[in-house]
C-alpha cells in the first residue's frame, strides 16, 4: 500500500499526457479530413488556356490526387511524428516502471534484510535472556545453598550456645545450692550453740531454782524476814534471766543478718562480676565486628577521610545481618550508602555465641568510622 501511493501521482500525471496526446492527435486528423472534404477555391488564373472537357476533368483528377496525396504524406508524417512521440512517452513511462519496479525490489530486498537481521537480533537476545535467566537461576541456588549452609552453621551455634548456657546455669545452680547447703549449716550450727546455750541457761536456771528452793526452806524455817530477801533476789535472778535471754536473741539476730549480708554482698559480687565479664565480651565483639565492617568497605571515589555515621542494625542468631539502616548520616550519601553495603557484606557478623549476650545484639547502633 504505500508503494501505490507513492507512485498513485507519476501514474495519474502519465495517464494524462497520454489522454492529452490522443486528444491532439484526434483532432490534427479531424481537420485534416475538413481540409479533404472542402478544397480550397482554386486561384484565379490569369493567364487562361482552352481544354476540352475531358482534359479539364483529368486535369483537375490530377490536381485533385496531387492534393490527396501531399495531404496524404503530411498525415503520414504527422503520425509519424507523433507514434515517435508515443514511442518515447511510453519509453518513458516503462523507465519510470522499471525504476518503481527496481526500487520496489531493492525496497523489498532491505525490508527482508532488516526482517532477517531483526530475527536474528531477536535470536540472540533470546538466546541472551535465556543465559541470564539460568545464569540467575544458578546465582540463586549457590545463594540458596549458601544460606543453608549458613543457617545451619548457626542453627549448630545456637545449640552449642544453648548448652553452654545450660551447662553454666547447671553449674551456676549448684554452686548457689553448695552455698546455701553451706549457709543452712552454719545457720544449723549457730541455731544448736544458741541451743546449747539456752540448754546450759535452763540447766543453772534448774539448779539456782534447787538451790534457792533448799536456801528458802532453810531460810523459811530460820526467820521469816529472809522471804523478803529471797523474793528480790528472786526478782533479780530473774531480771538477769531476762536480760540473758534477751541478749542471746540479739546475738542469734545479729548473727543472722551477718550470714544475710554477707550472702547478699557474695550475690553482688557474683553479679557484678557477672556483668564486667558481659561488658567485656559485648565491648570484644564491637571491636571484632568494627575490623570486619571496616575490611569489607570499599572506599568510593572522590571520599576522603574524617566522615563517621551511625548505623542500626538487626541481627539473627549466629551474627546474620537482616537489616542496616543510616539513622545519623554523616552528611555524604554515597558514604552512608556504602557504610550500609559494607555492613551487609560483613555478614555474619562474629557475635557472641551466648544467647543473653547475643541479645544485646538483636538490635544496636553501630558507629562506622573508617580509619
Amino acid at each position: 500500500m504505500p508503494e501505490s501511493q507513492q507512485y498513485r501521482r507519476p501514474f495519474f500525471f502519465a495517464l494524462l499526457l497520454h489522454v492529452l496526446v490522443l486528444v491532439v492527435v484526434s483532432g490534427i486528423i479531424f481537420s485534416e479530413d475538413e481540409a479533404v472534404k472542402k478544397p480550397k477555391p482554386v486561384p484565379e488564373v490569369v493567364q487562361a488556356t482552352v481544354y476540352d472537357e475531358d482534359q479539364v476533368d483529368t486535369l483537375i483528377d490530377d490536381i485533385k490526387q496531387q492534393r490527396l496525396d501531399e495531404q496524404k504524406r503530411k498525415l503520414q508524417q504527422e503520425q509519424k511524428r507523433k507514434q515517435e512521440i508515443i514511442k518515447k512517452e511510453q519509453q518513458r513511462l516503462k523507465k519510470i516502471e522499471d525504476k518503481k519496479r527496481a526500487k520496489a525490489q531493492a525496497l523489498a530486498r532491505k525490508k527482508a534484510a532488516e526482517l532477517k537481521k531483526k530475527q536474528d537480533a531477536e535470536k540472540q537476545r533470546k538466546a541472551e535472556v535465556k543465559r541470564k535467566q539460568d545464569e540467575q537461576k544458578r546465582k540463586a541456588e549457590d545463594k540458596r545453598k549458601t544460606e543453608e549452609k549458613q543457617l545451619l552453621e548457626a542453627k549448630r551455634k545456637k545449640e552449642k550456645a544453648e548448652q553452654l548456657v545450660v551447662k553454666k546455669k547447671t553449674e551456676a545452680k549448684k554452686r548457689l545450692a553448695e552455698q546455701k547447703q553451706k549457709q543452712v549449716a552454719e545457720l544449723k550450727k549457730k541455731q544448736d550453740a544458741d541451743k546449747a546455750k539456752k540448754k546450759l541457761a535452763a540447766d543453772k536456771k534448774r539448779k539456782a531454782e534447787v538451790k534457792r528452793k533448799q536456801e528458802a526452806k532453810r531460810k523459811a524455817e530460820a526467820e521469816a524476814a529472809g522471804k523478803a530477801k529471797i523474793a528480790a533476789e528472786n526478782k533479780r535472778k530473774a531480771e538477769a534471766k531476762r536480760k540473758q535471754e534477751a541478749e542471746a536473741s540479739r546475738i542469734a539476730a545479729q548473727k543472722r543478718a551477718e550470714v544475710e549480708q554477707r550472702a547478699a554482698a557474695e550475690k553482688a559480687k557474683v553479679a557484678a562480676a557477672n556483668k564486667r565479664r558481659a561488658t567485656s565480651m559485648i565491648n570484644q565483639a564491637i571491636r571484632r565486628i568494627e575490623k570486619k565492617v571496616n575490611a569489607s568497605w570499599i572506599r568510593p571515589k572522590g571520599i576522603s577521610g574524617g566522615l563517621s555515621c551511625k548505623i542500626k542494625v538487626r541481627l539473627l542468631p549466629g551474627g546474620i545481618v537482616v537489616g542496616a539502616r543510616v539513622i545519623a548520616s554523616s552528611g555524604n550519601t554515597i558514604f552512608d550508602r556504602s557504610a550500609e553495603n559494607a555492613v551487609r557484606k560483613a555478614s555474619p557478623l562474629p557475635v557472641p555465641p551466648d544467647p543473653e549476650l547475643f541479645e544485646f545484639f538483636r538490635t544496636f547502633d553501630f558507629i562506622f568510622k573508617p580509619q
